[in-house]
């Protein structure tokens, strides 16, 4: 789908969003991978047009869809498992009475979990604006999820986004630093997030 395609299913999404979008059962529809068809495709334009996918709009949960909905679950504070349950679509599409709510960051994933478990991630806290965590080589958790995250954004880091700060992450790190002037150490300190976040 080119360009004039997307905003004309955004503009059509718009309208869906005024009659059924904000309706209990868009908030009901669990997507995961392999799902097909119209709400695969208005999770694709949102996506799309929030920055955080590139591919076709073409209503088939595949794996460019799956790692978007990953990368915004973690920046807005759920559980990055990939899948759009109701917490995600209400985060995404909150009506006007859950953004007079204060927003609750998830501590379950929102499926059950029916695949093989994740490996055991011991979780850091999450970063603040006034106190950004120090992440370097064998440290796991959210932060190391978001810092991957960041990283992919800017094409310095191309592996996995799994929460563990392996040789890789400390490599696409320390050319971070390099290209921005920093202080090499492949350490993810104060100075390295303010430059990241900008």
């Amino acid at each position: 789908m080119g360009l004039p395609g997307l905003q004309q299913h955004a503009v059509a999404l718009s309208l869906k969003q005024t009659q059924a979008v904000n309706s209990e059962d868009k908030l009901q529809t669990t997507l995961r991978p392999g799902a097909v068809g119209s709400s695969v495709k208005d999770i694709q334009a949102i996506l799309s047009l929030m920055g955080y996918y590139t591919g076709p709009i073409n209503g088939t949960y595949d794996q460019s869809t799956i790692a978007a909905v990953q990368q915004l679950q973690t920046e807005i504070g759920l559980t990055a498992d990939g899948i759009v349950g109701p917490v995600t679509w209400q985060r995404i599409l909150p009506s006007p009475t859950i953004l007079n709510q204060p927003i609750q960051p998830a501590t379950q994933p929102e499926t059950e979990n029916t695949a093989e478990p994740a490996p055991n991630i011991e979780t850091t806290p999450i970063e603040t604006a006034g106190n950004p965590p120090m992440l370097r080589l064998e440290d796991r958790g959210t932060d190391v999820q978001r810092l991957q995250n960041k990283l992919k954004g800017l094409n310095f880091y191309s592996g996995p986004i799994d929460g563990v700060f392996g040789e890789q992450t400390e490599a696409a790190v320390a050319d971070f630093q390099r290209q921005f002037g920093l202080e090499v150490d492949g350490i993810v300190g104060a100075a390295t997030w303010q430059r990241l976040l900008q």
